[in-house]
């Protein structure tokens, strides 16, 4: 995504089995961010030393990646929110969901200096697999919902 400060890229990577990340599973899938210049796309200005999306929930880390996965595979902003596509464990597909962020434009959201949004995000993005875990289904604020043609 071309923001003001340059070219904000979501990436996935692996956890190393020895001498990674203590704070996820060996294996495990996760998501970082990265800018780069928007001038100079091959220069990398920052990168996020966290995972910014990981495998929290328990259908998360079950599936063919035991260790959990949360993959991310798209991002869409639609109607004043941030839709996050993702794959669970590769046996399901996730999306987490900011809502009201009317005061963030399109081109300021998500990228490595705005840590509030990245937070909002991973927020909600809990409380909405909790809530599908629990009940089967989606929270009802996002009942209905189809994809914009």
């Amino acid at each position: 995504m071309l923001t003001a400060k340059g070219i904000v890229v979501l990436y996935n990577g692996k956890n190393a089995p020895n001498g990674g990340d203590l704070a996820l599973g060996p294996n495990a899938y996760a998501a970082g961010e990265a800018l780069f210049a928007a001038d100079a796309p091959a220069r990398l200005i920052a990168r996020t030393d966290q995972p910014v999306f990981k495998p929290e929930m328990p259908f998360e880390k079950t599936g063919q990646y035991a260790a959990g996965t949360t993959f991310t595979e798209g991002l869409v902003w639609f109607r004043n929110q941030w839709f996050l596509y993702y794959g669970c464990a590769d046996s399901m597909v996730g999306v987490a969901i900011a809502p009201h962020a009317t005061d963030l434009a399109p081109s300021q959201a998500l990228h490595v200096a705005c840590a509030n949004v990245q937070k909002r995000l991973i927020n909600l993005h809990i409380d909405c697999r909790h809530y599908a875990y629990e009940n089967g289904v989606d929270s009802p604020a996002f009942h209905g919902w189809t994809r914009p043609l």
